[in-house]
């Protein structure tokens, strides 16, 4: 589940006054009544990109560059095909 920016910062703050999971399980369950708490690695995670990055927010995905060899494979398999 992917939380958004006021959850993540919830639980930072939790687990910085408490830097207990247990405990900040409890208060996120009491804040958001119908959701289930997070898991350990995912507070961690949270806490863990903070301390590295000092954003709560998740790092965007990496987009790669295609591969020469697989961009030659393609033009190759068109000329084949066509």
């Amino acid at each position: 589940m992917k939380y958004d920016l006021e959850k993540r910062i919830f639980l930072l703050e939790k687990y910085i006054k408490f830097e207990q999971i247990s405990s900040v399980q409890h208060a996120y369950r009491s804040k958001f009544k119908n959701e289930p708490a997070p898991g350990h690695n995912t507070i961690m995670g949270i806490v863990s990109a903070f301390k590295t990055t000092g954003s709560v927010l998740p790092k965007p995905p990496i987009k790669k560059q295609p591969c020469e060899k697989r961009e030659e494979a393609k033009h190759q398999l068109k000329d084949m095909v066509a």
